[in-house]
């Protein structure tokens, strides 16, 4: 009888710790999976800030551009 209490015992205590290494492995995949998410977001918005400067790069360049022309026009005007 006291080795059938002992076995009982003892798989009663491995099943609990059964237990609490799965909702651990569980935790930590809901962590890793999270962590991986917060990344995938950071990673679109500094792809999102790099196209809002080349954009805005190519923006400022054709403004530059233009004032150039602009002066360009206006000299040959006042030339001719």
């Amino acid at each position: 009888m006291m080795l059938e209490s002992r076995l009982s015992n003892i798989i009663a205590y491995l099943e609990l710790k059964a237990k609490k290494e799965e909702e651990f492995r569980l935790n930590a995949q809901k962590a890793n999976a999270a962590r991986l998410e917060k990344e995938r977001i950071l990673r679109e918005q500094e792809a999102r800030k790099e196209q809002e400067l080349a954009s805005f790069k190519r923006l400022l360049q054709h403004s530059k551009r233009w004032h150039k022309t602009q002066v360009l026009r206006e000299y040959i005007a006042s030339v001719a």
